[in-house]
C-alpha cells in the first residue's frame, strides 16, 4: 500500500476553480498526478477570456492563498526583510508569473500545511482589430 497523500484535498478544490476559471472564460485541466502540488492549466475557451492576471486573481482570492514572499512573511515573521528577498531568490521564486514554453505563463499560490497549486495560464489570442 502506498502512503497517503494529499491528493483528494486537491481533487476537493478543483470544482470551485473549475468554476471560476469558466466564469472567466477558461476551461481549466489537472495535469499531473497530485501527489506533491496541484498542476492546473488554464486554456482561454471564450471570446470573454480575461487576462491571465485577472484569473490568476481571482484563484488567489478563492483560495486565500499567498505567493511565495507572503509565505515567508507569514509563516517565518522572524525574518528582515533582506532575509526574504534571499529566500525568495535562492528558491527561484518570483512575484511575477514564469514565462513557459509557448508563451505559458505560471503562477504558484501557497497554501496552508505546504499545499500548493500550480496554475499555468495558456495565451489569449486577441482578435485582430
Amino acid at each position: 500500500m502506498k502512503p497517503a497523500n494529499i491528493a483528494p484535498f486537491y481533487g476537493c478544490l478543483y470544482p470551485g476553480l473549475c468554476d471560476i476559471a469558466r466564469n472567466l472564460g477558461y476551461a481549466l485541466a489537472i495535469h499531473g498526478s497530485m501527489v506533491t502540488d496541484l498542476d492546473l492549466v488554464a486554456i482561454p475557451w471564450t471570446d470573454a477570456a480575461v487576462a491571465a492576471e485577472e484569473l490568476v486573481a481571482a484563484c488567489f482570492a478563492h483560495l486565500d492563498a499567498l505567493d511565495y514572499r507572503e509565505m515567508l512573511t507569514r509563516d517565518v515573521p522572524s525574518l528582515t526583510p533582506e532575509q526574504v528577498d534571499r529566500a525568495v531568490e535562492s528558491a527561484g521564486e518570483t512575484v511575477k508569473p514564469e514565462i513557459k514554453p509557448h508563451g505559458r505563463l505560471a503562477w504558484n499560490l501557497y497554501l496552508q500545511y505546504g499545499a500548493k497549486v500550480d496554475l499555468s495560464v495558456m495565451p489569449r489570442v486577441l482578435p485582430a482589430s
